[in-house]
């Protein structure tokens, strides 16, 4: 696995998407916690998604709430999985 450089990425998101990382940076900034020890970083890093202490596994993040909204509004989500297993983004 070839280690990536250290340096800042920035991705165009739309305002709706920014204004809600913004709340969940405030939530997230009002818990009190160490944060994780990243493997690849070697910091603490206090991650946007956490449960019960731990990072959260994507299917928690995205394809639980995927489910019941779906379930809700009576669409099929069989072919509906998330790409990725560790967030983009953290804060510290």
């Amino acid at each position: 696995m070839r280690k990536l450089p250290d340096q800042k990425r920035t991705v165009p998101i739309a305002e709706e998407t920014a204004e809600a990382i913004r709340a969940l940076a405030a939530i997230r900034h009002e818990q009190h916690d160490r944060g994780l020890l990243d493997p690849d970083l070697r910091v603490r890093v206090r991650y946007p998604f956490l449960r019960n202490g731990t990072l959260a596994h994507a299917d928690y993040v995205f394809a639980a709430p995927l489910r019941e909204n779906s379930a809700m509004l009576g669409t099929s989500t069989a072919k509906a999985r998330p790409r990725s297993t560790r967030t983009a983004s953290a804060t510290r």
